[in-house]
């Protein structure tokens, strides 16, 4: 179970894994609703475009801890006229946040079952179901090398391991 002061890191953002230097550091993505970046180069394929044109800001619907909808600019390409969006920091065109999978891939790690991470999930207020709990994982685990759950439940308290090659470096997931 974890102690009060590692559950409240742990809902604001970071989380160590151990007792006493934490031998693991996660660092969860902020969803930040005000935080636009705006677009550099068209990603439509084939188009190089740099010049858009704003057409409106539309409400997305998110599944989070704390915001339910978020909001997203909508963009005309002046050089291919393909219209796209773009998303405020945090969030992309998935209907998860980056800090609930961010959040899911650590309690994954931490030692609960697929099943146990959508409970707790629900219970914080965010439906995921076990089997986007797997993907959320196994994605995770393609983008950190190294990343496994044995790694993580093996290490000893107090004794230091890596994630892959990051020598005490913050992992995102």
């Amino acid at each position: 179970m974890l102690s009060g002061k590692v559950w409240h890191s742990f809902l604001e953002g970071e989380i160590g894994v151990g007792r006493g230097t934490y031998p693991y550091l996660f660092k969860l993505p902020k969803v930040e609703p005000e935080v636009f970046q705006p677009p550099k180069v068209c990603p439509h394929p084939g188009c190089n475009g740099r010049h858009f044109k704003l057409l409106q800001e539309v409400p997305k619907p998110l599944r989070d801890t704390r915001y339910s909808e978020v909001w997203a600019r909508r963009y005309r390409c002046l050089s291919c006229g393909r219209i796209f969006r773009v998303y405020t920091a945090g969030v992309s065109r998935e209907q998860f946040s980056q800090r609930v999978k961010g959040l899911a891939v650590a309690l994954y790690l931490l030692g609960l079952s697929y099943g146990a991470v959508s409970l707790l999930l629900e219970a914080l207020g965010v439906f995921m179901s076990k089997t986007m709990v797997y993907y959320t994982v196994q994605r995770a685990a393609r983008n950190v090398p190294g990343m496994k759950r044995e790694e993580v439940s093996d290490a000893g308290f107090g004794e230091r391991r890596d994630l892959g090659e990051s020598e005490g470096e913050m992992v995102w997931v």
